[in-house]
């Protein structure tokens, strides 16, 4: 949408989405030469809770923006928040299509928690004594 000259932004955006998969990405819902304000809030679907969704202000255009996040994930180790982000800012800065870390975006809870403990290596890690190490 597009406003001619200044836009007075207030009130509520309300978004959904189509049925399907979605990736990290920044979507132009209005634009204009100027603007005041912002809008107050925000309602949309419930989302893969790898994804976030953000409204994001110019000086010319209001964007809505799904990103990756690992925000909404409780409960991960640091290990497994680590590796949780890594893959999060990857597919923010554009994972190629085809990725496999895609498909980690229609993933539940309890499967991304699974995923990242195996990527991070606490599934094997395991403490010995070594007599000989210094």
């Amino acid at each position: 949408m597009s406003v001619t000259g200044a836009a007075n932004l207030a009130g509520t955006v309300g978004v959904e989405f189509e049925s399907g998969s979605y990736a990290p990405k920044r979507y132009s819902i209005l634009t204009y030469t100027d603007r005041s304000g912002t809008f107050g809030s925000l309602i949309t679907p419930v989302l893969p809770p790898l994804l976030a969704v953000s409204l994001a202000y110019s000086d010319t255009e209001t964007v809505l923006e799904l990103r990756a996040t690992t925000a909404n994930l409780p409960g991960l180790s640091g290990n497994q928040a680590a590796v949780g982000d890594a893959i999060a800012a990857g597919l923010n800065n554009g994972a190629p299509p085809g990725s496999p870390f895609l498909g980690l975006l229609q993933k539940d809870p309890d499967a991304l928690a699974s995923a990242f403990k195996e990527l991070s290596g606490e599934l094997g890690a395991v403490a010995t004594s070594c007599p000989r190490c210094p």
